[in-house]
């Protein structure tokens, strides 16, 4: 297992050059109360320059979430909307089979507590599991336990008790929703620690539990997860949890870069954030296109993964083709599988690019672009969580 320090930013090593078996696309993607806690006021990573062996200490401010502020009159929904896209960088899409366009008066906060208090005046509901971003949907706004900590939101779903008489257990199991803005992709989460407060029937000291630490797992392409623990039960006559509070770790991309070759030429390279994408071969066949890129990054920018999870990383890249066709209409294709080929420096793969039923190869004169996604970094994290007043059944 991996192993980290709990008070959370780390130095993280680059991986490069590694070997893999060959991927298919649908392997790459497999997929409250209490005072508010950002995540870190300052978070810090080892960013040296390209070639250069000298590093130097720079914050990731992608890992604090943004104000975003309103003008005090009331603002249309849609407009609002569009307000908290472009000042967070989040995608919300309205689901709604009724588009309601209603006035609405927000204070300045941040994302999550945002879309808290819209759905309270307006009584509109939001999921965070819609694919691509959150959601607004066809489902009144309902108001629970919620614990806002930095890019992350927490909110009590369920509790169940459940007794074993052949194990002779008592247990009880939580489940809480931790949704994340959807600017972060994330690779894995789990929870670091956990503990449980109550008070025993007659007793006025609150009875403390400890909840282990649980493997992480993989929620590339989510922007939410449901978390789940077990713990001893309380005795039947303890209404409520005082206090459930904990730590949960995250690893995954504070920032996801977009590079754009205009043209299909080998030997360009493209530089953002110190990240380097290069275009070293590509062979045009009539059944299939191949095309190699180069992704190199700074040292220390990647974190180090076991063998068996060291490409997943690369989860939530996405590498495309785009083309305006002769109606004019703009076409994408994308992969149907990469293979890695040999790298002096970074990571070299060869992505396949095959005709599908509905877009075949571009066409001899086309002007085709290239897109590549990929991570300004890697790194891991924690994050705090504290929720109060939880009912048992």
């Amino acid at each position: 297992m991996l192993s980290f320090r709990a008070s959370g930013i780390f130095l993280l090593t680059l991986i490069a050059g590694f070997e893999t078996p060959v991927h298919s696309v649908a392997a790459r993607h497999r997929s409250c109360r209490g005072q508010d806690r950002s995540l870190v006021a300052t978070a810090w990573i080892a960013t040296p320059a390209l070639g250069s062996s000298a590093s130097a200490q720079q914050p990731i401010l992608e890992l604090n979430p943004r104000t975003v502020k309103f003008a005090a009159k009331p603002m249309p929904l849609s407009e609002v909307l569009k307000e908290l896209e472009v000042k967070t960088g989040n995608l919300i899409i309205d689901a709604r089979s009724n588009k309601t366009n209603p006035d609405v008066t927000l204070r300045a906060d941040t994302f999550w507590k945002v879309l808290d208090a819209l759905g309270k005046q307006e009584s509109i509901g939001f999921s965070p599991y819609h694919e691509g971003g959150v959601a607004l949907i066809d489902r009144p706004y309902r108001v629970l336990k919620v614990h806002h900590s930095g890019l992350f939101r927490f909110a009590f779903k369920r509790v169940a008790l459940q007794r074993d008489d052949e194990a002779r257990t008592h247990t009880c199991q939580l489940a809480l929703d931790v949704a994340w803005e959807p600017r972060l992709k994330l690779i894995y989460l789990n929870l670091e620690q956990a503990e449980v407060g109550y008070r025993k029937l007659g007793k006025p000291t609150l009875f403390k539990e400890e909840v282990p630490r649980q493997v992480n797992y993989t929620v590339a392409g989510a922007n939410a997860s449901t978390l789940e623990f077990q713990f001893n039960a309380p005795d039947r006559a303890t209404r409520s949890l005082d206090i459930v509070k904990g730590t949960i770790k995250a690893v995954g991309a504070p920032k996801m870069l977009e590079f754009q070759f205009a043209k299909l030429e080998p030997g360009q390279e493209l530089v953002d954030e110190m990240v380097k994408v290069a275009l070293p071969a590509i062979n045009k066949l009539a059944t299939r296109w191949t095309v190699d890129l180069t992704t190199i990054y700074p040292k220390g920018a990647i974190l180090p993964l076991e063998s068996f999870q060291e490409a997943d990383w690369m989860l939530n890249n996405r590498v495309w083709l785009s083309w305006t066709d002769a109606n004019k209409k703009e076409r994408v294709l994308e992969p149907t599988g990469w293979a890695p080929r040999f790298a002096k420096e970074g990571t070299r793969l060869q992505h396949l690019f095959e005709p599908r039923p509905d877009t075949p190869l571009p066409p001899p004169n086309a002007a085709v672009r290239l897109h590549v996604r990929t991570p300004n970094r890697v790194v891991a994290f924690t994050v705090p969580f504290e929720l109060q007043d939880l009912p048992l059944p």
